[in-house]
């Protein structure tokens, strides 16, 4: 047998006599693993196999017997199924990155087909094929597995922390939001105060000029005459607009139906009415802290307002208009001793009233969080009726709607009017409606009814 056709992985090595390849497998380049075919053997056979073939260390082998009309072309080694099955799970784990994470089980068995397969290959002595596809699948496969496992993660962290801020919401409360504003300290990037005196109204009119007593000290109010008299009356503690944190004539001069901010709809026989100064206001100590400190002096003023001899304790409200809105809002987050809210033209946040206006520095995300209206809306306890005209600050109301979860605050956006035309004649009604409420729960029908009737008159 002289004429020895060599094979490795499909690949021909030649063809050599038996002393050749004797010397070669002693010298390490062959390692008895080819397949080998000489004329008159009946296929393809392992060299070592092969009779007169003297393997290193090894005894010959006995050989096979020759059967003519084979050719010499050795055959191509079959593909490895599981190299298959790895390469196609592998693309599927690839796939899986595109649909939530779900190619994490088709990479894993990517993986153990492919380590599987490029075991079987190589001990398969040159009869099985398709390392690269193995190598493929391999490949693919871990990139599937930790794609996808990144995306889950993403995916159960984002679920859990969307959870936690809902859990967080619903366990806001009046007293929590109280406690987190105790434990924060602004910066404040001016000291602005006014100093204008307080004017004190005339004879005249039902309010007279008194001082209240706050966190900063005495600070000055209009307040009704009758909180002096021995019946026990609603009130109403109303927030003006306006960045000044001081009273004027205003609270006491009726205005234009169409922009009367002077609230003397609720000035009325029977019901006591209360128009605080705040911290940097007129005379006051302190400075103005946009809408953060001011909550404080609000509260202050409600306390005081309910101790007085002829207010109904049960029954004080709270109101306010643009500036005044927003912080009414703010501190019925913080209250759990209103009646009932009512709000005219607020902001979701307070910096959407921009630098120039306010202390602060409206970069800073907590000091903006802290007089965000939309962030403690779940806190608010007592019945509240948010109200603006389309042509007002209607982008705050929308917003603060879309958030809100808590069934008692209410939002109504009032078609054809702008920020000032809705406050006198819904004042008038809500006027009246604080004089009808006298059961021991509120009882406000505020309705898009009422106040589109309201608006007629």
């Amino acid at each position: 047998m002289t004429d020895i056709h060599l094979a490795r992985d499909g690949a021909d090595l030649g063809v050599h006599d038996l002393a050749a390849i004797n010397q070669m497998l002693a010298a390490g380049q062959l390692t008895g693993t080819e397949l080998a075919w000489a004329k008159g053997m009946g296929g393809w056979i392992s060299l070592s196999q092969v009779r007169g073939v003297i393997m290193p260390g090894r005894p010959q082998p006995m050989g096979f017997a020759p059967r003519p009309g084979f050719p010499p072309v050795p055959p191509a080694p079959a593909n490895s199924a599981a190299a298959t099955t790895s390469m196609i799970s592998g693309i599927l784990a690839v796939l899986g990155i595109f649909m939530a994470g779900l190619g994490i089980i088709p990479g894993i068995v990517a993986v153990i087909c492919g380590h599987k397969a490029r075991d079987s290959i190589q001990k398969s002595g040159g009869q099985l094929g398709g390392s690269g596809m193995a190598l493929a699948g391999l490949i693919t496969g871990y990139i599937g597995i930790v794609l996808c496992a990144a995306i889950l993660g993403f995916i159960v962290w984002s679920v859990s922390a969307f959870s936690k801020k809902i859990a967080e919401e619903k366990n806001i409360t009046a007293e929590k939001v109280v406690e987190t504003r105790s434990m924060f300290t602004t910066t404040l990037q001016k000291k602005e105060r006014e100093d204008e005196e307080t004017q004190p109204p005339p004879d005249s009119s039902p309010l007279r000029l008194m001082k209240y007593d706050s966190p900063l000290g005495p600070m000055d109010a209009y307040v009704s005459k009758e909180s002096d008299g021995p019946r026990s009356s609603p009130a109403i503690v109303w927030l003006t607009g306006g960045f000044s944190n001081s009273i004027d004539e205003g609270s006491f001069t009726p205005g234009d139906p169409g922009n009367d901010q002077s609230a003397t709809a609720f000035q009325q026989p029977r019901l006591i009415g209360m128009y605080p100064s705040l911290r940097g206001g007129n005379q006051n100590p302190g400075f103005k802290e946009g809408h953060f400190g001011e909550v404080e002096d609000v509260l202050a003023a409600i306390k005081w307002l309910k101790a007085r001899p002829g207010v109904d304790p049960r029954r004080v409200y709270l109101g306010g208009h643009s500036t005044g809105g927003t912080l009414a809002l703010l501190v019925a987050e913080a209250s759990t001793d209103l009646r009932a809210v009512f709000v005219f033209g607020a902001v979701a946040r307070v910096s959407d009233y921009g630098q120039d206006a306010l202390p602060y520095s409206v970069r800073n995300a907590s000091e903006g969080r802290m007089r965000s209206p939309i962030t403690w809306l779940p806190a608010i306890q007592c019945p509240t009726f948010v109200i603006e005209g389309t042509d007002g600050n209607i982008e705050g109301l929308h917003e603060m709607e879309a958030a809100s979860k808590n069934p008692k605050v209410k939002f109504f956006e009032i078609p054809g009017r702008d920020h000032f035309g809705v406050l006198q004649p819904v004042s008038k009604m809500l006027a009246q409606m604080i004089l009808d409420d006298t059961g021991s729960e509120p009882n406000l029908p505020v309705t898009r009814e009422s106040i589109s009737a309201a608006l007629r008159k």
